[in-house]
């Protein structure tokens, strides 16, 4: 029996308020929300709806017929999945949905016509999983429901469609890019180890490889690297003096730019998916045939492609010569993009991918997220749920009352209880451009980027093999609402067993930088004969502790209803014979022979 057609409310003007509202609801969309039936979805069976997208009548229409209440589990490997950049909310057009009139994002649109492309050549309905049509977005339960099954959506699907072009956008740098997968392919011999290939030692996101099918092609992958690199770069070298090349190589960095490389959600989707595709206008090319040249040109694009004196100097090419002129209007191309940053995130998601195995950790996917935009703060924590354990309970909620500073609260608390651990402070002592006063010290603000010019340069994350020179003890953590009057905004305190081990001294050695010229990222001071190594906040008079549960020494700074966490903190002595760590080591000895008492302490 056909669904009856039932009347759906405009948003209320709290669902207008709530971040995030444009990028999932429009006002011009009314008429199709009062005329398209949503049919309640049970998200026990996690039920879905697909769109099953018909072919081009010529019309220039995307035209689309809904599939109500799908379950996940009778469709798996029968749809495909769609994975675009919205873009900007307000730029919208107009597909046909069962008929009916719809506004969607124009990069919707878009993505939908390059699917459809995609498809032309195949038989059979076209089923196709789309988030802006497929979820109601004026259910904000709904949208809530099916965000905390994201993961199986993608992972289930055939194949994920990922479009990285905007309407308007020329195909030359795509055209490119497939040239050189074409002419620089992979060739058995790559993958036969040989001594020396120091190039193959790529550092894989993940130390454990994964399981199954994968698991080859992530090591044929790591061996492959060096050799590919190397005859890309000879390709490139062969064909620079070519005019029509190098316009195909300058718009290829349209490509890098496109949005899509750092938007939130998709993250998850691409990890997620079984398999992938680019779409790039009427063009496409599979994810594993792109990877081997998307990892040489990380390599090659970040230093001897994009530096002139090194590009001269390792080629020997004449200065102002026809090889040079090439390479400079490349280099003018380049000045006007943050390739490099781009680039970082290409490598770590092709990375984290191959060597995927269902899980990952959750403070380095929100370490991630720092560096992923979204318009709804949320979603830099809820867009990457699925790909770590559900274990940790952190439950996806878009209602109005829960705002990103109890996001951010919540997610740090949970972390800390369900880890029985403090390691997480680490994240929440890194300096970033713009932090949020509305947080305890304690609660990791992963909205904000990092000063640093380098990804978790700090002590504490991608050094905690380094330093974790603690003995494990558990947290034994426990939170409670408090009143600060001078900052009343510090609503929770985190509270913790420590001992107190010594005051910063007066000066302070010198600063870290992140790179020469750059921004300090730590100090280093002097105790004693021990070089405490700290975070660039830290001062005089703060002091160094020991906090049960945490592998590193933490920097604190007394306030009146507590402490406030301003830094992790390394020690080191400086007498090549003298006891490494003996200050914490002393206390903790002190400690045991109970001529030191551990303390309850609430950090602010």
């Amino acid at each position: 029996m056909a669904p009856s057609k039932t009347e759906v409310s405009p948003p209320s003007q709290a669902e207008k308020d709530l971040p995030g509202h444009d990028i999932f609801l429009t006002p011009e969309n009314r008429h199709f929300h009062s005329k398209i039936s949503y049919r309640r979805l049970d998200a026990s069976k996690q039920e879905i709806r697909l769109i099953k997208v018909l072919p081009d009548n010529g019309s220039g229409i995307i035209r689309c017929e809904m599939l109500h209440n799908i379950q996940l589990a009778d469709v798996k490997g029968q749809y495909f999945s769609l994975s675009y950049c919205a873009g900007d909310p307000h730029n919208t057009d107009t597909i046909l949905v069962d008929g009916i009139r719809c506004n969607v994002f124009a990069n919707l649109r878009h993505a939908l016509e390059a699917a459809r492309h995609f498809w032309e050549s195949r038989d059979g309905d076209f089923l196709l999983w789309a988030d802006q049509v497929c979820i109601n977005q004026y259910n904000l339960s709904e949208r809530s429901q099916q965000v905390g099954f994201m993961r199986d959506i993608y992972h289930y699907s055939q194949q994920t469609l990922i479009c990285l072009s905007a309407p308007e956008a020329e195909t030359t740098g795509m055209e490119w890019l497939l040239e050189l997968c074409k002419n620089v392919q992979p060739r058995e011999d790559d993958f036969a180890p040989r001594p020396g290939d120091w190039f193959m030692q790529v550092d894989m996101h993940n130390g454990d490889e994964s399981d199954g099918e994968n698991e080859e092609y992530s090591r044929n992958i790591k061996n492959l690297r060096r050799r590919h690199w190397y005859r890309l770069q000879e390709y490139i070298l062969d064909n620079v003096v070519h005019e029509g090349f190098v316009n195909g190589w300058i718009a290829f960095y349209d490509i890098l730019e496109s949005p899509w490389w750092s938007r939130a959600w998709v993250f998850q989707e691409f990890i997620a998916a079984s398999d992938a595709s680019f779409l790039y206008g009427k063009y496409s090319i599979s994810w594993k045939d792109v990877l081997p040249i998307l990892q040489s040109v990380y390599h090659l694009f970040r230093h001897p492609f994009t530096n002139r004196d090194e590009f001269l100097k390792v080629t020997r090419y004449e200065n102002h010569g026809p090889q040079d002129q090439s390479l400079c209007r490349v280099i003018d191309r380049v000045e006007h993009t943050n390739h490099r940053v781009t680039l970082e995130t290409i490598r770590f998601m092709n990375n984290t991918k191959l060597s995927w195995d269902g899980y990952m950790n959750i403070k380095q996917l929100l370490a991630h997220s720092r560096y992923c935009s979204a318009s709804d703060d949320r979603d830099r924590i809820f867009a990457f749920l699925g790909l770590a354990t559900p274990d940790y309970g952190i439950i996806p909620n878009y209602s109005p009352a829960n705002g990103i500073s109890s996001v951010l609260i919540e997610t740090t608390k949970k972390i800390i209880l369900f880890e029985d651990s403090l390691d997480v402070l680490s994240h929440a002592v890194i300096p970033t451009s713009s932090p949020r006063r509305s947080l305890p010290s304690w609660v990791v603000d992963w909205t904000c980027k990092e000063t640093s010019r380098t990804r978790n340069n700090h002590f504490g994350v991608d050094r905690e093999g380094t330093y974790n020179f603690l003995k494990n003890e558990i947290a034994a953590a426990t939170f409670r609402s408090i009143t600060v009057p001078e900052e009343p905004y510090r609503a929770v305190a985190l509270e913790v067993w420590g001992i107190f081990v010594d005051m910063l001294p007066v000066c302070f050695s010198f600063d870290f930088l992140d790179s020469p010229g750059g921004k300090p990222y730590g100090r280093s001071f002097q105790i004693e004969g021990e070089v405490v190594s700290t975070g660039c906040q830290a001062q005089v008079y703060d002091q160094v502790w020991i906090v049960f549960g945490a592998s590193m020494p933490l920097i604190l700074r007394p306030a009146s209803s507590g402490y406030i966490l301003i830094s992790c903190a390394s020690l080191s002595s400086d007498s090549r014979h003298s006891r490494r760590w003996s200050t914490t080591a002393m206390a903790m000895e002190l400690l045991e022979k109970g001529e030191l008492k551990r303390q309850r302490i609430s950090i602010i």
